[in-house]
């Protein structure tokens, strides 16, 4: 039996103060591809299809496109609700895509939900697993004793009728370890770490644990427990996670192995992160044809200041891509700097007074450029105001910059 393992949609989602939309979209359409030139047996998504549990117009149409080409291709789907989900709103209408075998797990039942394909070696079972809680399990079980993820684990499996003699392949989303190692994380994993770790081993009556919840593809303990990890970087500290793509599974007969491997698909929008003095990012980029790609810059000799970064933004925006972060390591420069006179803090510009004091009261950790973009046009609409000692202005000038900041993509 073929399979496509995929994990951590979160569609919807946006990085940097951008849509990922279209990126998805992208992907997604990609992906069909992939389908059309391997004709898996089936299609496993191990959670977090979407960003938030309330997910926006645009994502949920994307999940209603996705689900009708595979089904269009008589594909099954099987599919579970991860922690960014809300189960109930996942599974709405389960019934009915019952019947053109799409089936969604969307809130965990004391009987897990089991779904059985037949191929030419006979049945393989499907166990779909949505994110669980211990409460969960205590409240299933009349448990009061239940306090770690792995117990909840072990107990609710424990209750599950399954045949170790027939294939049998897990579709769970959780925080799988290894001799008590848990997997490198990506930065736009911000519930994963230390939360809930259980060991592969609990897993070790199924053939294969389809995983979901950490960003990066990898096996767990074992090369038949896997992390598919995201279709595309979420995050510039993603960028090191090596290729991303679906994994393409292969189960022989019961006991005889199962082949695993990534089919890689390229982003629509390569995201890069490069570190430099502020001459070699100057001389890479001048000497770097690459377009339409999601940037991140560090600068290791200066502070960013206001002239340096509209001149990467400029130089990157003319080529189609996005200049999403641009930040110094130059701690010397880092904070608030002392000893100034009175006239060489006045040629300052505002926006970078408000980064110097943001930079200083955050651990020395300047402003994303989202927020640099913020204070900008905060300065520029203070500059415009004239307030005296006296006044008490109204507040339009916050309401004008928290319209701003939303625009960014801020919360």
């Amino acid at each position: 039996m073929r399979l496509l393992h995929l994990s951590d949609l979160h569609l919807g989602k946006s990085i940097y103060g951008y849509s990922m939309i279209e990126d998805q979209r992208y992907w997604i359409n990609e992906f069909l591809k992939v389908c059309d030139e391997q004709k898996p047996d089936a299609v496993m998504v191990a959670g977090d299809v979407y960003d938030r549990a309330t997910p926006g117009a645009a994502a949920i149409t994307l999940l209603d496109y996705f689900i009708e080409e595979i089904s269009n291709r008589q594909i099954p789907l099987l599919i579970i609700a991860g922690n960014h989900d809300s189960g109930e709103r996942l599974e709405y209408a389960g019934e009915i895509l019952k019947k053109h075998d799409v089936y969604i797990a969307g809130v965990p039942q004391r009987k897990i939900t089991r779904v059985t394909l037949p191929d030419e070696e006979g049945e393989v079972n499907f166990y779909l697993l949505p994110y669980l809680y211990p409460e969960r399990v205590a409240s299933f079980f009349d448990r009061n004793d239940i306090k770690s993820y792995e117990e909840a684990m072990i107990n609710y499996l424990s209750h599950q009728d399954i045949d170790t003699g027939e294939r049998n392949v897990l579709i769970a989303h959780q925080n799988i370890i290894a001799d008590g190692v848990e997997a490198e994380r990506g930065g736009s994993e911000t519930m994963s770490g230390g939360i809930g770790p259980i060991d592969y081993s609990v897993f070790d009556d199924f053939d294969y644990v389809a995983l979901g919840h950490i960003h990066r593809a990898r096996p767990v303990g074992r090369s038949q427990v896997r992390y598919a990890g995201t279709p595309i970087c979420y995050h510039l500290d993603e960028t090191k996670q090596g290729k991303k793509g679906p994994l393409l599974v292969e189960i022989g007969p019961k006991g005889e192995g199962i082949k695993v491997e990534t089919i890689e698909i390229k982003p629509l929008h390569r995201m890069r992160y490069e570190k430099g003095t502020k001459e070699e990012l100057h001389a890479m980029f001048e000497n770097d044809n690459g377009r339409d790609e999601y940037v991140g810059l560090v600068m290791t000799d200066e502070r960013v200041d206001s002239v340096t970064y509209a001149y990467f933004n400029d130089l990157l925006q003319k080529r189609g891509s996005k200049l999403l972060e641009f930040r110094s390591e130059a701690k010397s420069q880092s904070g608030v700097r002392e000893g100034r006179s009175r006239e060489e803090i006045q040629r300052e510009s505002l926006q970078d007074l408000f980064a110097e004091l943001y930079t200083k009261a955050n651990n020395d950790e300047p402003p994303t450029t989202e927020e640099y973009e913020m204070m900008k046009f905060a300065a520029d609409k203070m500059s415009r105001c004239e307030v005296t000692k006296d006044a008490n202005p109204d507040n339009s000038l916050v309401d004008e910059v928290i319209a701003f900041a939303r625009q960014l993509g801020g919360e």
